[in-house]
């Protein structure tokens, strides 16, 4: 049976920015690529597949946000997208439903040099908390390529 890995990252803060949100729904269908052709032991569960940008309707918020948190407990990892992850309230609920739940958490974020350029800046990024609860942050060029390695040679 196929190990889960559970696609985190923010999705709801872009619903005013297409271009945006179109790129959080990209990289998770890159990682799903990777892991098909690179790590036939890994299946993605990608939560955008059930994301409806501008929905706010209570019952079915409440609904996605069940299932969504099941999936992270179904997962054996889960692979984060830390790019505004300060402004995504789901993400922040799936990393700690993961923690919780003993889930390690392998976050990535590019470097941009104009928002943040150091691994200092992680520190204003990702608040202690969320750090502790984040097994491990690759921070550096080809991250999330660097994640996933990561993910197949220590949790396959």
């Amino acid at each position: 049976m196929k190990k889960q890995i559970y696609l985190a990252g923010a999705l709801t803060c872009y619903n005013d920015n297409p271009d945006e949100l179109r790129k959080a729904m990209r990289w998770r269908d890159e990682a799903t690529v990777w892991f098909e052709v690179n790590a036939d032991t890994f299946k993605c569960f990608n939560p955008s597949y059930n994301f409806q940008p501008g929905n706010y309707d209570f019952e079915a918020e409440y609904r996605a946000m069940q299932y969504d948190l099941q999936k992270v407990e179904e997962s054996s990892v889960l692979l984060l997208n830390l790019k505004d992850f300060k402004n995504s309230v789901g993400s922040s609920d799936e990393v700690f439903n993961a923690f919780q739940h003993k889930i390690p958490v392998i976050g990535f974020l590019e470097p941009n040099k104009n928002l943040y350029n150091s691994k200092d800046d992680i520190e204003k990024l990702v608040h202690p908390w969320k750090r502790i609860q984040i097994s491990k942050i690759f921070y550096c060029q080809n991250a999330m390529e660097r994640a996933m390695e990561h993910i197949v040679d220590f949790y396959s």
